[in-house]
């Protein structure tokens, strides 16, 4: 009879351990199954995007790194900001714009410096001679 119980008891722990054992690997299972959102691109102090490319299917994932690639992907990599580029041409003068309103009138500027003397005139023509004046007191 105790070879009874311990054989029960045995088989109701191996029982408990195998329920606890399937309820572990269904919710491990679950989460795995779960699809995961697409990460954001990671960037880099110098500006480059990382990402793994898988070589059968053509799926493309964003890592942190080019070392997190899988043993079917190979890395890609790109930079999010460019070299400049050439200026381009100069476009064509725009129309004149219409004339602006007149300023307002400027203050009076300082008195120049006096000019030197011109030059001396030419004689002008002679004067009709005069009326002749009162005789003097004698």
């Amino acid at each position: 009879m105790k070879d009874e119980r311990r054989e029960s008891k045995t088989r109701r722990v191996m029982g408990l351990l195998g329920l606890a054992l399937a309820v572990v690997l269904a919710a491990a299972m679950s989460s795995w199954a779960k699809p995961k959102p697409a990460p954001t691109p990671t960037v880099t102090d110098d500006n480059i995007i990382f990402a793994c490319v898988n070589k059968t299917n053509g799926n493309m994932r964003y890592v942190s790194d080019p070392s997190e690639c899988r043993r079917p992907e190979y890395s890609i990599e790109w930079n999010i900001v460019g070299p400049t580029g050439a200026s381009g041409p100069s476009g064509p003068s725009g129309e004149t714009g219409a004339a602006g309103p007149t300023g307002e009138t400027g203050a009076t500027g300082a008195t120049g410096e006096t000019g030197a003397a011109g030059p001396t005139g030419e004689t002008g023509a002679t004067g009709a001679t005069g009326a002749s004046g009162a005789l003097g007191a004698k």
